[in-house]
């Protein structure tokens, strides 16, 4: 027979070769000294890979031990750190809170509500003049840079494909169309007062960002203002957004008002509803509001007409107007003074009973409830473990989609100090930032989708990063399947954020590394570990 092929030699170096034709390659071997030759090398290198692989196995298990042995000490020292900045953090909170502060500067205390309005009102008001003209700017030139590169580079590829050019035409079509209706909207910034004069009619949405805002005229769209003072004495056919130090209705507004200031002040007719956060809420004696006042505030003066409900979350609720049905208060006092009528019930949620005064005059039609605050331990209610096994199902459930969707996020490591500074350093950022770019989209030529896109994706991200950090907690811990290792992980979570005193700063500081953790680990786009 003539010389077997290479393949041949190989299959019977290998032993995976016929017994007829393994024969008749011997007898060849004894005649053919080239092939004989070919086969001895192929054996030599079949041993050499087999010692070799034998070697490496040996190695390998025990690095693998040591490895998940040495694992387990970072997650110590994670938890130890993690409880300790927690413990000191609360500490030094409770210290600022007791703390007292004069009343006529309380609302420049951040850890009280008035502060912590007027805090985020001006944080809004400084990004909304400051950062608006920059973040366009930016969105501009992405966008003309970007659209220059799909142009020029994919140009030769949609020419020799027609059908995906026309799809890319439609898409382009439906981008300018849109970008039309964007451009609509009417958007005035300026430093100085931005007003709407008697007698000018706004034919669409009017989105203003100044020192102050006025509106004497007609604005047929919407109103959203960022200012350090709103009045309208005009007309508003739609509904008012407004974030400003001092926001005041003195004229018509047909839609709803949602205002954030340091005082909103309703002395016009709104037709629908009012929904107000701020230090001081205030519907005037000229004030009448055609559906429901809900008002988050320090004080809360009702002397108008509320037609529908009141729902007031303050220290002071004051009525001395009348409300169509329910009055539902929660604070620290809540009066009725004549000639104050309450249509519906009176409902307030207090500390004690004397709290709640009605004087001679005011009336209430329906039932006086009075409900005693008690403070009752969570710890000591079933429907505290309750909803803790509801947010574990939940979690684990969430998490097994989203490894199975992403398994990169299955694959985060947070086991040296760098990588848990650098992972709470990003989350921090990520969490703080987002809001605020959210609101400049908002009122820049992008418009809202991306805006509410972007804030889904940052609720997302919030509620993920727990679950990201479970996964590689329980990895770390106990060698088991995927399942187990994120059902324990999110055990071990539930009990850290459990903790009385400091749980809930457990809570933010594990939510700051996850959200970092995420954000990382999709930017480096590694792989994921096998399971």
């Amino acid at each position: 027979m003539g010389c077997p092929s290479e393949l041949t030699c190989s299959m019977y170096a290998d032993g995976e070769l016929p017994a007829e034709e393994a024969c008749d390659v011997q007898l060849h071997l004894d005649t053919c000294a080239l092939c004989r030759t070919l086969i001895d090398g192929l054996m030599q290198e079949k041993r050499i890979l087999v010692q070799v692989l034998q070697e490496t196995d040996q190695e390998s298990a025990p690095a693998t031990s040591a490895l998940v042995q040495s694992s387990r000490v970072p997650v110590v020292q994670i938890a130890a750190s993690v409880l300790g900045l927690a413990a000191g953090l609360r500490s030094l909170l409770g210290y600022l809170d007791r703390i007292q502060v004069p009343a006529t500067l309380e609302w420049l205390n951040p850890f009280s509500y008035s502060g912590q309005v007027n805090l985020f009102v001006t944080t809004i008001l400084y990004m909304a003049q400051k950062g608006a003209s920059i973040m366009a700017s930016v969105i501009t030139l992405v966008s003309i840079l970007t659209l220059a590169a799909l142009v020029f580079g994919g140009a030769p590829f949609l020419i020799r494909r027609r059908k995906i050019a026309g799809a890319a035409l439609g898409i382009m079509v439906s981008i300018l169309t849109l970008s039309s209706q964007i451009y609509a909207l009417e958007i005035r910034r300026s430093n100085r007062p931005i007003t709407v004069p008697a007698g000018e009619t706004v034919d669409d949405t009017l989105i203003a960002a100044g020192d102050s805002v006025t509106v004497d005229g007609i604005i047929t769209g919407d109103l959203i203002t960022f200012a350090r003072r709103v009045v309208i004495h005009g007309t508003v056919k739609g509904s008012v957004i407004s974030f400003g130090q001092s926001v005041e209705i003195e004229g018509t507004v047909e839609g709803s008002v949602l205002g954030f200031g340091q005082s909103v002040q309703a002395r016009g007719h709104v037709t629908r509803n009012v929904y107000a956060f701020a230090q001081s809420v205030v519907v005037g004696t000229a004030g009448d509001v055609g559906g429901n006042v809900t008002a988050f505030g320090s004080d809360t003066l009702i002397e108008g007409t509320v037609a529908r409900d009141a729902w007031t979350f303050a220290n002071v609720t004051d009525i001395r107007g009348n409300v169509g049905r329910d009055l539902v208060a929660h604070g620290e006092r809540v009066s009725l003074v004549a000639p104050a009528r309450v249509g519906g019930q009176l409902i307030a949620y207090v500390k004690n009973a004397a709290d709640v005064q009605v004087g001679p005059g005011a009336t209430v039609v329906g039932n006086r409830d009075v409900q005693i605050k008690q403070s009752v331990s969570p710890y000591r209610t079933v429907s505290f473990y309750v909803w803790k096994l509801v947010w574990l199902a939940a979690a684990f459930l969430t998490g097994l989609l989203l490894f199975w969707l992403v398994p990169a996020l299955a694959g985060v490591r947070l086991e040296t100090g760098r990588a848990l500074l650098t992972a709470g350093g990003v989350g921090f950022l990520a969490i703080v930032a987002t809001p605020v770019a959210v609101i400049i989209l908002a009122i820049t030529l992008i418009g809202l989708p991306i805006a509410l896109i972007s804030l889904a994706v940052w609720l997302a991200g919030l509620y993920l990063a727990k679950i990201v950090v479970a996964a590689f907690l329980g990895q770390s811990l106990i060698r088991g399947s995927r399942f187990l290792n994120l059902l324990v992980g999110l055990a071990l979570i539930l009990v850290a954020v459990s903790i009385p005193y400091v749980g809930w700063v457990v809570n933010i500081l594990l939510t700051l590394l996850g959200f970092g953790a995420i954000i990382l680990r999709l930017w480096h786009r590694e792989p994921a570990p096998a399971a």
